[in-house]
């Protein structure tokens, strides 16, 4: 198998999702890209299923042609909209209609260019699942996962803030007792060269009355 035809490990997305007519629904995407552009979803396929905890519906081997329109970047889109796959860059609306035992997936968006008022569409068209309970127990498990790895991560970034705060409340001590050992140092100099000062009029003010003193001496003379 050459390069082109292999593909890497899945990735596996889950997410809860919430149709424009208010109903609850979950969405799992198997995600699959190629081992030498990774990060490249054009050539990317994947697999949708989704459910609304008691039947589902699946989509297999689907990719940016499978989406609808000539929109540039579609797979981004239907992962962002169903997925969560990365922060949205739209505000999606999904509406999910079922269609004998199929289920249409569409996905739109305000795509407005120009001052043109254009609403970007997506759809994809799901069968229903052969095993509907396997199907629906494998994606609440993957659910039950990801949203585990979620907390195992908000309790890193949470020890890792910690961590941070830590470090620079130890930076702020470091710097008040910078600040008072310069300022003290500050205050002794300024003492040591008042007291310099003082000394060397002093002594200039005794050169003074010994000259002043000698002059009176040679002239009473």
């Amino acid at each position: 198998m050459d390069s082109d035809s292999e593909a890497t490990a899945p990735q596996l997305y889950c997410s809860k999702v919430q149709t424009s007519d208010g109903a609850t629904w979950f969405a799992g995407i198997e995600l699959i890209a190629k081992l030498d552009q990774p990060s490249e979803l054009m050539d990317a396929t994947f697999n949708l299923t989704i459910t609304d905890g008691q039947r589902a519906w699946i989509g297999q081997d689907l990719n940016e042609f499978s989406l609808g329109q000539t929109i540039t970047d579609r797979m981004k889109h239907a992962l962002e909209a169903l997925v969560q796959y990365q922060p949205p860059t739209e505000r999606y609306s999904l509406k999910f209609t079922e269609q004998a035992a199929d289920l249409l997936v569409e996905i739109e968006w305000d795509n407005s260019r120009h001052g043109k008022d254009i609403t970007a569409r997506l759809h994809v068209l799901l069968s229903p699942a052969t095993d509907t309970a396997g199907s629906i127990r494998e994606l609440m498990k993957n659910i039950l996962q990801e949203s585990a790895s979620l907390r195992l991560e908000a309790a890193a970034l949470t020890a890792a803030w910690a961590n941070l705060e830590n470090a620079v409340q130890s930076d702020v001590k470091k710097l008040e007792t910078y600040a008072k050992s310069k300022e003290q140092l500050e205050d002794d100099l300024a003492l040591k060269g008042a007291a310099l000062l003082v000394a060397k009029q002093q002594h200039l003010n005794g050169l003074l009355r010994q000259q002043q003193q000698q002059r009176a001496k040679h002239g009473g003379s």
